[in-house]
């Protein structure tokens, strides 16, 4: 229902529809169907295989602080596609806001070297990304 709306651009949109058990886990109307074994066996398969092509390229957050500043980030971009009535993934993935925590830039040419930040977003929001850094 939400990303209906997002895609019209319904600026009265709510951000919980409450007709769903992703909106409201506790509805009554909600029904819990089994899953099937051999759904289950894929399923496990596909989470071992993504561990393994995880491991060859890690995106893990290197420490505590990386950790916070991820947070901070994570937080900030919310609000900022709240502000643009978009999703926050449109605004960077969770790669990139794993790539900022990781390598904290401080300056505009810095941003540069960040996963998924080119000179278009850099322009449109890099001043403000390295403020939230900054603080």
């Amino acid at each position: 229902h939400s990303g209906i709306l997002t895609y019209f651009k319904d600026s009265n949109r709510v951000p919980k529809c409450g007709h769903c058990d992703v909106c409201d886990p506790s509805s009554p109307r909600r029904v819990l169907v089994p899953v099937k074994a051999k759904a289950r066996a894929t399923t496990k398969t596909r989470k071992r295989k993504t561990n393994s092509k995880k491991g060859e390229t890690s995106f893990e957050l290197e420490d505590e602080m990386a950790k916070d500043r991820a947070e901070v980030i994570k937080v900030w971009r919310r609000k900022y596609a709240a502000e643009l009535d978009k999703p926050a993934f449109i605004i960077f993935s969770d790669r990139t806001l794993r790539d900022l925590a990781n390598k904290n830039p401080q300056t505009l040419s810095e941003l540069h070297n960040v996963f998924g930040l080119g000179e278009a977003k850099i322009e449109l929001f890099g001043e403000l990304l390295l403020n939230e850094l900054r603080t």
